[in-house]
């Protein structure tokens, strides 16, 4: 090779590491690392959920189907601890303490919680299938893939086939209302009274024109009390009444209605 040809060489080679060194100088740099808010293979934090210690994670370390513990959220056997030193140390047993308190970053492979912390505020249950959960209780459910349904517990199928129509989360629906005693402002005057079960008093109405006569007409002195000397006549409380009495209002109202007896309660708002 002449002189020439490898100065050309020796000149071209220096060109490329100038134009390198150019291209790495000119290069953005390469921005930090930050926990997002959706993992590969989980869905997407909900409002209200948070990352248990989201600004300590290394990219490394959560591998993918690997999540960190949400706050609050409860470790679960099975789930890792990562230490000090790096190594994985397994959670061997379900742990009712909170990650908050713990200064050890934790990860796990469990799907995200199906409901959010608001709905969990709202009375939200999470459901894996199995027997009736609140029978006799009338409930608002989450189907898989469905629209959310109301109905009577006993009216739903609890079992998990993986179906669309599975039932993965349910609360209960309280009642608007409540049965509570009547008070004398529920008694008009000429309101008739008879026991719900006939007992010793078989066969008796008894019609009064004030609170206090009714006390009078059931040999009772006190009709506040919850139970009454009985030997003269039947204890008379708002109380027993609501248990074991009827009472029927239409002579107050100006004609007699032999079909009006109600129960001596009422219903009050929440």
């Amino acid at each position: 090779m002449s002189a020439n040809a490898n100065t050309t060489a020796i000149l071209d080679s220096i060109q490329d590491r100038v134009n390198e060194m150019r291209r790495i100088l000119e290069m953005p740099p390469e921005q930090e690392w930050t926990l997002p808010r959706q993992l590969p293979g989980f869905r997407e934090l909900a409002e209200g959920e948070e990352w248990h210690f989201a600004d300590k994670w290394k990219k490394e370390e959560l591998p993918h189907g690997k999540r960190p513990l949400l706050k609050g959220e409860k470790e679960c056997r099975g789930d890792e601890a990562i230490l000090d030193s790096g190594e994985i140390s397994p959670v061997e047993f379900d742990n009712e303490t909170e990650p908050g308190s713990m200064e050890l970053l934790r990860r796990t492979s469990r799907p995200l919680p199906l409901l959010t912390p608001a709905q969990v505020a709202e009375g939200w249950i999470e459901w894996h299938g199995g027997e009736n959960p609140v029978p006799g209780k009338r409930v608002e459910v989450i189907g898989r893939n469905l629209p959310n349904n109301e109905d009577l517990s006993d009216n739903l199928y609890w079992q998990s086939r993986r179906w669309a129509g599975d039932i993965i989360a349910y609360r209960i629906i309280e009642p608007a209302t409540r049965t509570v005693e009547l008070g004398p402002e529920d008694v008009p005057p000429g309101s008739v009274f008879r026991p719900l079960s006939w007992g010793k008093v078989t066969g008796t109405y008894i019609t009064v024109s004030s609170v206090r006569q009714l006390a009078v007409c059931m040999d009772c002195t006190d009709f506040n009390k919850d139970e009454c000397d009985q030997s003269n006549g039947t204890a008379v409380s708002w109380h027993v009444l609501m248990g074991k009495w009827l009472i029927n209002r239409s002579l107050s109202l100006g004609k007699w209605d032999p079909s009006a007896w109600q129960p001596c309660s009422k219903e009050v708002a929440v």
